[in-house]
């Protein structure tokens, strides 16, 4: 099966968060699967790793939202399950806290922003390179 979905779960969520990261998302060209908590994320990963391409981890601005560790569970899942998972954290926290950027990297992220234009451009390099079959392609096949 190919990998044609991002796997969406949204921690702590906010209306703006959200909205920023569907759009994002769904911009992409890939499939969205959102689920609603950290648990049933590491289920879907660890029962259904081929399908995802992508897994983004969103975690809101509002009350609670500090916490990014919130997230960490569906990364360590990614990274044990399917380690050429690209790995998202979409959180304002995360982004302005050197400190909590680095432990989302250890955690398993591949890339922590709160820009929904970065997470876009960085999920179609993501579609592009599972669709594209580049420009070096074999003159014999």
């Amino acid at each position: 099966m190919n990998r044609t979905e991002i796997l969406w779960v949204s921690v702590s969520p906010d209306a703006e968060t959200s909205g920023s990261v569907q759009a994002a998302c769904e911009a992409s060209g890939l499939r969205v699967h959102a689920c609603d908590t950290a648990e049933e994320a590491c289920d879907l990963v660890a029962s259904s790793s081929h399908r995802y391409a992508a897994l983004v981890a969103s975690i809101g601005a509002r009350e609670g939202g500090r916490d990014t560790s919130l997230c960490d569970a569906p990364l360590r899942a990614a990274s044990r399950s399917t380690p050429g998972l690209f790995t998202v954290v979409f959180s304002p926290a995360a982004q302005a806290d050197p400190k909590s950027r680095l432990e989302r990297f250890a955690a398993g992220a591949r890339m922590v922003t709160a820009y929904p234009q970065a997470l876009q451009e960085a999920l179609c390099l993501v579609h592009q390179q599972l669709t594209s079959r580049g420009a070096l392609a074999c003159g014999c096949c």
